[in-house]
């Protein structure tokens, strides 16, 4: 089931169609507010579908905040395909630095195996305490 969470994902990201750049706020809130993990996780898949750097920061402080593991591997999803060498500094450091607590301390191994593969398609290197049991 979390596989195929994680490919549901990661089919969305890539074969899905661009999200509206004028929903970053709306999004945004939903992915910060929202009672209900289903919309927070479409949220956090449209965010990283926008392909906007402004998209980045909602998803950086959900990946250590959301209660919901599923919610926080997809954004770790979406900050590894948005993070580029180009993006603005401060927003590359705060997903960094996130994306490493999240590696680090996470509850959910599968957080933690997203976290540290976005690390390395960000930076070129995860951490060394990744979980490889994807729960």
């Amino acid at each position: 089931m979390v596989t195929r969470l994680v490919v549901l994902i990661a089919l969305v990201l890539t074969l899905g169609g661009v999200a509206r750049a004028d929903n970053i706020s709306q999004l945004a809130n939903q992915l910060a507010n929202d009672d209900s993990d289903r919309v927070r996780l479409a949220a956090a898949v449209s965010l990283a579908k926008l392909g906007d750097e402004k998209a980045i920061l909602p998803l950086a402080k959900c990946i250590v905040n959301d209660s919901d593991k599923n919610v926080r591997a997809a954004c770790a999803i979406g900050l590894g395909n948005l993070v580029k060498p180009s993006t603005r500094s401060a927003f590359k450091n705060l997903a960094v630095a996130n994306l490493k607590t999240a590696a680090q301390n996470d509850a959910s191994d599968l957080v933690k195996q997203q976290a540290n593969k976005a690390l390395k398609e960000i930076t070129g290197s995860g951490t060394s305490s990744g979980g490889t049991s994807g729960g």
